[in-house]
């Protein structure tokens, strides 16, 4: 007799489609260089891990230098998620490995968001979103713009959940909508404000869209109390989290000018999807080929909607809502990138090369719902073709890189702990081809373990970021030889990477200082310290002896 099987269990097997196959690859195929790796080549990554460990370790006994010169902003709203992630983590792991864990939670989301939302929008999973991919480890993500990343998986993971259930929104729901908003609100101001407009937009296109398809088609508008709901009812639904970012904004205060960039490079960056670029001329072709590969798309997918519709009744639609809705989305995305500014008076910056991510975001899918059959075997092949082609770019630059960063950390040895560092980083120098400059802020890794204070530390300068001066503890990261002439006695350990055209200009302030770790000449890494401290042991050097004469 078989044993009886209870019926919400089935006997069917799982089979894996093509996509999911292809999803699940390159997903894995894109977290493999965070953990290959032993540092993750960002801009602001190594500011953002050093001011989480500050967080982490404020009140122990032993951060007594750390309270001299910081303190905490318990009450900043917004901006401030991924500090506090990392912080969390580094009780489990170490700094490094807890900002792995994280920026691939970061992957993880973004990935699996937008291929919800697919499925939400047309009810399948479609090949050209695994071009979502290079958009993800992109530009921003390069920069160390986590906050933003966050805040845009999670306003995706949110417009994909109200999508799936905009025909039965309750109070729970409403609530859940609430949620979403806060935690993207939470994680950064841009994606709170892209989520809530999706929402304003969806909900409203959608009625609008229904009321007119009832009207074309002669038909009484059934469900009118329902699209009046939709249409004016959900901005209050969403009070909560509207008037939290909206309060938050306006109680800021005005720190500089309203900038904008030339319309040429908004259009160069729009037009050869340039915001996938980071690291190298190869990822820059690749960039072209995604580009080219996604105008195609709109241009066959607008193509192929139009001639299905001839063959249609006469009073029917021509496009169905998802068609219309996120059609309209990427011309409006569009037109929002060349109208925002890229900076505001409240000290926001680089707006524009974070939400260029949107508009092509939108664009795939609307490339995804063509439902042309040659087209989606094209997009089977071109799509992972093109993801696995910037792949190779984000290996290349991540090992290049780190041969920088490993060479950088090299005199971490001889730094103690709760001492000061003052980096003098030359970040006009290029580094390869490299669009980003991951050693400009890298000096927040030597505070990681030792305690010590770096007064290079650019953070603590904006409003929203938790960690803060103390009044009177303002070093000038934008002129640390300002600094160091200002406050020479502060300065514990001066750091130089790649002064060698510069190096005249420190002259006597040098004086006070001694030599402790030499690598590469001037111009790579050399560690001066302050005379007096306790000694090391002069003979450990990574390369070569300091030199016999002094540097003048």
């Amino acid at each position: 007799m078989p044993f009886p099987t209870h019926p919400a269990f089935s006997t069917r097997r799982w089979k894996p489609t093509p996509e999911q196959i292809l999803f699940g690859v390159l997903l894995v195929a894109y977290l493999t260089p965070l953990w290959v790796f032993p540092y993750i080549p960002s801009e602001d990554g190594p500011p953002h891990l050093g001011n989480a460990y500050i967080i982490k370790v404020y009140n122990e006994p032993a951060s007594v230098r750390i309270r001299e010169y910081y303190r905490i902003d318990y009450r900043q709203p917004t901006n401030v998620a991924y500090h506090f992630a990392l912080a969390a983590l580094m009780y489990v792991f170490p700094p490094l490995v807890a900002e792995k864990v994280m920026v691939s939670g970061l992957v993880v989301l973004l990935a699996v968001a937008f291929r919800r939302l697919v499925i939400a929008v047309h009810g399948r999973a479609d090949p050209a979103a695994l071009l979502v991919f290079p958009f993800i480890v992109g530009r921003p993500f390069a920069m160390g713009f986590y906050g933003w990343v966050l805040s845009l998986g999670i306003a995706v993971a949110g417009l994909a959940y109200y999508w799936h259930r905009r025909d039965n929104l309750n109070a729970p729901k409403v609530l859940v909508l609430n949620l979403f908003a806060l935690a993207a609100f939470w994680a950064h101001l841009l994606g709170w404000a892209v989520y809530l407009g999706g929402l304003v937009y969806l909900a409203y296109g959608d009625a609008a869209l229904a009321a007119w398809k009832n009207r074309r088609a002669g038909t009484a508008v059934a469900n009118r109390p329902h699209l009046l709901r939709q249409r004016f009812a959900l901005p209050l639904y969403l009070a909560p989290a509207l008037a939290l970012g909206a309060f938050y904004f306006l109680a800021q205060p005005t720190l500089g000018e309203v900038t904008r960039n030339d319309p040429t490079w908004l259009v160069d960056k729009i037009l050869f999807c340039c915001v996938v670029v980071s690291y190298n001329n190869f990822q820059w072709f690749i960039a072209v080929g995604i580009a080219a590969a996604l105008w195609t798309g709109v241009i066959a997918a607008v193509t192929a909607r139009i001639l299905a519709s001839r063959r249609r009744d006469a009073v029917g639609p021509r496009w169905s809502t998802p068609d219309a809705l996120w059609g309209g989305a990427t011309l409006l995305t569009v037109a929002l990138y060349f109208l925002l500014p890229e900076s505001t008076p409240f000290r926001g910056s680089w707006i524009n090369i974070r939400f260029l991510t949107v508009p092509f975001l939108a664009a795939l899918i609307f490339i995804a719902g063509a439902g042309v059959r040659w087209f989606r075997r094209a997009t089977y092949v071109a799509a992972p073709a093109l993801a696995v082609a910037f792949l190779v770019g984000v290996y290349m630059g991540y090992a290049v890189g780190n041969q920088h960063l490993r060479a950088f950390m090299a005199g971490k040895w001889v730094v103690t702990s709760n001492a000061t560092i003052l980096p003098y980083v030359d970040i006009g120098y290029p580094v390869a081809e490299s669009r980003i400059n991951y050693t400009k802020h890298a000096a927040a890794l030597y505070t990681l373990g030792t305690r010590a204070v770096n007064l290079g530390n650019y953070e603590p300068e904006y409003v929203y970021f938790p960690v803060k001066w103390r009044p009177g503890k303002r070093p000038l990261y934008n002129n640390p030889l300002q600094e160091l002439r200002d406050r020479p006695a502060e300065v514990d350990y001066l750091l130089l990477w790649r002064i060698d055209t510069k190096v005249r200009k420190l002259g006597p302030l040098l004086r006070p200082f001694e030599l402790v770790h030499y690598k590469d000449g001037l111009r790579g890494l050399a560690v001066w310290r302050r005379r007096g401290l306790a000694p090391i042991n002069r003979t450990a050097f990574t390369d070569r002896p300091p030199p016999t004469r002094p540097v003048r």
